[in-house]
């Protein structure tokens, strides 16, 4: 019954929260000003009406997967001014079919993890958590322990009462239909915003292709206790781009502008320059990879625990968005190993965030790999934590993964960086920049 009630209470918030949380943060989830009578942009009175009318059509509870994409194509055949219709409209669908979506994925994520709960066993349960709590609390990390003891006993209970995203969606054929939809509408809403960015006259925008990442190993540790820190090993990190700005070319010195002779006509003056076109919407983050980000932060919110803990893990999925997103599945990682060994989790700290991912470009930019910063003002972790407006008590770093949970598993392996990531703290936060990762605890 206690378990229940606390699932009831985390979907009730959870449901509150995911217009909210998605409304702030990230490129894709920022509304933009859509104009819809922007000069220039307007329609026939058979444009418009035929547009309201493929616009009910969209809203139908009876639209299936291709005739959205029928209408799309057909409403955005009309360019910006398409677009400028459809996104709005396509926007206030999305947030309402999406809300029910996840609820109804948390419920059913909380009703496997809760199955899986009923039929571990409960004595392996607190042998593997007390394997690790008791050396945790007499400080007896060592790293024959951490690989023979600790890791076993977390992979254990990962695979007794974690569970997946494809597992939730397998687990319920309900799931399936309304993930459809909501990734039908946010494809639209992206090929919409992709069309207002697309230079005037080339028509609708297509879709963009996901990018690939890659790993490797390395890291190195330090607390306010002097932690041991272990050796840097890890890839090469691919070459930095950045934009170039493009001088203005400047007349030869010694030339004069010229000058007319009496009697010629003063040249006319030269046309208004027409209006700035508007702002193009920020670069969005492709749909899909967007809904499966947020379907692992919600698989990794539903571990059997408090009502603190949850609370916790809510108030840091409604933050998801202003950290990168492998920051924000890296936390949640960080959250599920400390409730499955029965510890309270983190909050996320943005500000902490935002200090570890600035380490790591400094490291980056000025080839180095130390907690010891050459950057004025910059020379230790507590320096950094309050050039950002916080404070912190223990810092990890590693280099050589572009994963932010790459970077929590490689931690795990080393003694001193699991003492810190186990250790007392209410706060962290987590920052990767080109393959450097730094975790900033508090």
């Amino acid at each position: 019954m206690r378990a229940a009630i606390l699932r009831l209470l985390v979907t009730l918030l959870l449901s509150g929260a995911v217009v909210n949380a998605l409304a702030g943060g990230a490129a894709w989830a920022q509304r933009i000003d859509w104009g819809i009578d922007r000069p220039g942009d307007a329609l026939s009175n058979d444009q418009r009406n035929r547009v309201q009318q493929l616009l009910g059509e969209l809203r139908s509870p009876r639209c299936d997967s291709e005739k959205r994409r029928k209408i799309a194509d057909e409403i955005l055949a009309l360019g910006r001014p398409g677009a400028r219709r459809l996104g709005p409209a396509t926007e206030t669908l999305l947030g309402t079919q999406r809300e029910k979506y996840y609820a109804a994925f948390h419920q059913q994520a909380g009703t496997l993890s809760d199955q899986r709960l009923k039929q571990a066993d409960k004595e392996r349960l607190r042998t593997w958590r007390q394997e690790v709590n008791s050396l945790r609390n007499e400080g007896k990390f060592t790293s024959e322990n951490v690989h023979s003891q600790v890791g076993p006993a977390v992979e254990n209970l990962r695979k007794t009462l974690t569970v997946t995203p494809r597992e939730v969606l397998e687990s319920s054929k309900d799931l399936e239909p309304l993930r459809q939809v909501v990734l039908d509408l946010g494809e639209i809403l992206q090929r919409c915003r992709e069309t207002l960015a697309a230079p005037p006259g080339e028509g609708q925008a297509g879709k963009s292709d996901p990018s690939k990442q890659d790993g490797g190993k390395g890291a190195e540790s330090n607390d306010e206790g002097g932690q041991p820190a272990a050796t840097k090993a890890g890839n090469d990190n691919p070459a930095e781009t950045r934009p170039v700005k493009d001088k203005a070319a400047s007349p030869p010195k010694g030339d004069k502008p010229a000058v007319p002779s009496k009697g010629d006509k003063p040249a006319p003056p030269p046309p208004a320059a027409p209006p700035p076109p508007a702002a193009p919407p920020p670069p969005a983050m492709e749909f899909a990879k967007l809904l499966d980000f947020d379907e692992q932060m919600i698989a990794a919110m539903v571990l059997p625990t408090t009502s603190a803990n949850a609370r916790v893990l809510i108030d840091n999925f409604r933050l998801r968005h202003r950290i990168e997103p492998e920051e924000a599945l890296g936390l949640a990682d960080l959250n599920v190993i400390r409730v499955l060994l029965g510890l309270s989790a983190v909050r996320v700290d943005v500000a902490l965030c935002r200090a570890a991912r600035d380490h790591c470009k400094d490291m980056h930019e000025k080839q180095f790999f130390s907690h010891a910063s050459p950057v004025p003002g910059k020379a230790s972790p507590w320096d950094r934590a309050r050039r950002a407006g916080t404070s912190a008590g223990a810092e990890n770093i590693a280099a050589g993964t572009r994963s932010g949970k790459g970077a929590i598993a490689m931690w795990l392996f080393s003694p001193g960086h699991l003492a810190n990531m186990l250790g007392g703290h209410s706060r962290a936060g987590l920052g990767g920049y080109q393959g450097k990762w730094t975790l900033m605890m508090g």
